[in-house]
């Protein structure tokens, strides 16, 4: 697949002819080799199939409790993404599994009432949900762009990360920092903080963007994060291959 050129305000983006899981899985085979990472993305501007194919009894029951709409079809679409990405992964039957959220929040792969060792993440915004499943804990993270992160910036930013997003402008450049963040958040235990974790590196990557950040632990660790435009998405795996 060639390469993606930079193109409209300076930003890396990417044309519809290569979405942004499918960017991210392409990016994820070379930097987190051994992982196995499946990402799957579910639109949900669409009719999304009948739940009955897809959830679980525990599942039909908590989308009961659920009475907004736009919030149903976000955890119907999350749910949907989530399942194709791990039967992917694992090589089952989507219908077999079952996502339990842990006390913080965090969900479980089930098969059969019992874990899986596949590590699942999940996220949505707007009318976009995406899941990755993969062999070691890991981290995803969509948002629509908007100038929203950027007025927020001093909620999960750090002074000197504002130059490293210069190339790619405030809009795209402060939503894929709050991406990255939450990817990052949602994979590493204990969750560190916003503003524990500081972007010292930004560097373009085929299909987007690698960006290195520092964490309490000290130890660098990398996600990839691409904008498409409308989304920024970003993925941590808590495996780590070379530049």
């Amino acid at each position: 697949m060639k390469e993606k050129r930079f193109y409209g305000a300076g930003a890396r983006k990417l044309r519809s002819v290569m979405p942004l899981a499918a960017a991210a899985e392409q990016a994820a085979a070379r930097l987190f080799p051994g992982s196995g990472a499946v990402l799957r993305a579910t639109g949900l501007a669409s009719p999304l199939p009948d739940p009955a194919g897809f959830l679980c009894p525990t599942e039909r029951l908590r989308l009961k409790d659920i009475t907004s709409l736009k919030r149903r079809r976000q955890w119907l679409g999350g749910r949907l993404a989530v399942k194709r990405a791990a039967a992917a992964h694992i090589g089952c039957d989507a219908a077999e599994l079952a996502i339990r959220p842990e006390e913080d929040g965090r969900p479980v792969l089930l098969r059969g009432g019992k874990a899986e060792k596949t590590c699942v993440s999940i996220s949505h915004s707007h009318d976009m949900a995406v899941a990755v499943a993969a062999a070691a804990p890991c981290g995803i993270d969509v948002e629509r762009i908007s100038p929203r992160p950027a007025r927020l910036a001093e909620r999960f930013s750090l002074p000197q990360e504002s130059r490293l997003l210069e190339p790619v402008g405030d809009e795209t450049g402060y939503t894929m920092l709050w991406c990255a963040k939450e990817a990052l958040r949602k994979a590493i235990r204990p969750m560190p903080g916003f503003l524990g974790l500081e972007l010292c590196r930004m560097e373009a990557h085929e299909y987007g963007y690698i960006m290195a950040f520092s964490t309490p632990a000290t130890r660098e660790c990398r996600c990839f994060a691409a904008a498409d435009g409308t989304y920024a998405l970003a993925l941590f795996v808590g495996v780590q291959g070379p530049m």
